[in-house]
Order: C-alpha cells, then structure tokens, then sequence
C-alpha cells in the first residue's frame, strides 16, 4: 500500500517537474504564475511567483505528510490480535481439500481445463510453503503422465 502512494505521488511530481519546464521554456524572461494560486485582487499580482525550489521544498513536505498519513493508516489497520484458532483449522482443511483433489484427479488419471483453473485457484490460496509443495507434486503428476492435462 505504502508503494502504491509513494508511486503516485512520484508520478505527481514528476508530472508538475515536467510542467514547470515546459512553462519556463515557453516564457523564459517572464514569470510563470499559476492563476489558481493569485488572489483576486483587481488584477494585480501581489505575491512574488515561486521559485522552483521553492516548488520542490513544499512538494517534498507534501510527500512526507502523505507517507506518515499512509503509514499511521496502515499501523492501524493491522489486527492487534492474535489469529483465530478457527481460521487454522479452515486453512488445514483446505490444504487436505486440495491434497484430496490431486489423489482424485490422479486416479482418474486426467483433468479438464476447467478442473485445472479450480485447482489451480485453491492451491493459490495456500500458503507459500504449502502451495510450493502443491504445486510441484501437481507438475511431477502432469510430467510423469500420472494426469493428463495442461497446467
């Protein structure tokens, strides 16, 4: 999540560098101002325009508030207690429900495109070590001709 807003806002930035250059190449001896940031004040400017360091430090800033916001957001999302003895029990019974799937498709000796996806999206809900290990003995199965399919 945190990559995901450090990405948009580089984008963002990279977006108003590639602006800021684009307005000083177009008017190279008169000031750029944007007119969402000039007061109404009866057509004059009284504000001096900003300097792009200037425009890089309050970007900088912003960038920092939008990271320290999307880290506390995320510390508060995190559960605080300890898993559900529940939950462990389900996951076990899925990982039998797909041990029991390449028993079943073994002895049957095939599977169906379809059966393959399905299959392929329980092993997807294992964990790391347990779908590596799904996984692999489903491909000995295809490669020694024990199922038939595709994976």
């Amino acid at each position: 999540m945190q990559l995901v807003v450090v990405m948009v806002l580089l984008v963002k930035v990279v977006s108003l560098d590639n602006r800021l250059h684009v307005s000083m190449a177009e008017q190279p001896n008169t000031p750029s101002i944007n007119p969402a940031f000039v007061p109404e004040t009866g057509g004059h400017v009284t504000t001096a325009p900003m300097r792009e360091d200037q425009l890089r430090v309050i970007i900088r800033e912003e960038l920092a508030a939008q990271l320290a916001a999307g880290a506390s957001g995320l510390a508060s999302t995190a559960p605080t207690s300890a898993p559900d003895p529940g939950d462990e029990v389900n996951y076990q019974y899925q990982r039998e429900m797909v041990a029991q799937s390449l028993e079943y498709y073994a002895g049957v000796g095939q599977i169906t495109d379809a059966e393959m996806a399905s299959l392929q999206t329980q092993i997807a809900r294992l964990r790391d070590e347990d779908r590596r290990q799904m996984l692999g003995q489903l491909a000995r199965m295809l490669d020694t001709g024990a199922i038939d399919g595709r994976l």
